[in-house]
C-alpha cells in the first residue's frame, strides 16, 4: 500500500466517525424532542384553572397526565445527563485539589 492509498483510507475514516457521531447526535435530539416535547405538552394541555380562569403554576396542584409528562420530560433529559454530572463532578475534583493543596501548603 502507498502513502496515497493510506491517506485516503484515514480520510474515510474520519469521515466515517463523524458521520457517526453526526447520526448519534441526531438520534439523541430526536429523542429529546419526542420525549422531552411531548412531556412538556402533557404538562402544559392538562395544567388545571383556577376558578378565576388563570392556569395554576405548573407542579402545583398536578393531575395524573402531567405526572406522566414529568416522567416523560425527566426520561428526554437523560442523553444530556451526563453533562449535567460531569459539571458536577469538576467542581468537586477542583475544590478537593484545592483543600488538599491548601492543607499542604499551610495556611499563609
Amino acid at each position: 500500500m502507498g502513502f496515497v492509498d493510506n491517506v485516503k483510507q484515514y480520510f474515510a475514516l474520519g469521515l466515517g466517525a463523524t458521520a457517526g457521531y453526526m447520526l448519534f447526535m441526531m438520534c439523541a435530539a430526536l429523542f429529546f424532542i419526542l420525549f422531552a416535547g411531548g412531556g412538556w405538552m402533557l404538562l402544559r394541555k392538562y395544567n388545571k384553572k383556577k376558578p378565576d380562569g388563570k392556569q395554576t403554576p405548573l407542579f402545583k396542584e398536578m393531575t395524573g397526565m402531567q405526572y406522566v409528562g414529568a416522567v416523560l420530560l425527566v426520561i428526554g433529559l437523560l442523553p444530556f445527563l451526563m453533562y449535567l454530572i460531569q459539571g458536577l463532578l469538576f467542581s468537586v475534583g477542583a475544590e478537593a485539589g484545592s483543600g488538599v493543596f491548601d492543607s499542604i501548603m499551610g495556611d499563609e
